[in-house]
């Protein structure tokens, strides 16, 4: 249930987020929407891999292997880390991916270091990638 629900805040924010830039920058959208587009050609087994795979090593070592090396530092600079780190494993999409990046990260990392729970932000990753992968095959 956790995993959902930080699954559907995160998505609420980049939602907002992405409305806001449509509505006032119909050129920037697009740009955006080109830079993650997958074409239907793309090797299912590839995707499929990547869609478990990403969210395990990437939360891992974020949340988990940080927050736990880190621990005699302050939260709030666990959490810097941790977002300057996912930001930079992103960077390959272009700066635009910071619109749905950060706020993902600032949810899943603010609430791993309130609860210590892994579990749930492996499913709401996996539900991210899930469902932008199968969003942006459509489009």
């Amino acid at each position: 249930v956790h995993g959902f629900l930080l699954y559907y805040v995160m998505l609420l924010c980049s939602h907002f987020i992405f409305f806001v830039i449509k509505e006032t920058d119909a050129a920037a959208y697009h740009s955006i929407i080109d830079q993650v587009h997958f074409k239907s050609d793309e090797n299912w087994i590839a995707v499929v891999l990547l869609l478990l795979l990403d969210p395990l090593s990437e939360e891992f070592f974020l949340e988990g292997y940080l927050f736990k090396r880190l621990e005699r530092l302050r939260p709030a600079l666990i959490v810097l880390i941790s977002l300057a780190i996912r930001v930079s494993y992103h960077t390959y999409q272009g700066w635009r991916s910071l619109i749905n990046v950060l706020p993902f990260g600032i949810v899943m990392t603010v609430y791993y270091a309130r609860y210590k729970k892994l579990w749930p932000i492996l499913i709401a990753h996996t539900l991210n990638n899930m469902f932008a992968d199968l969003y942006y095959l459509n489009h």
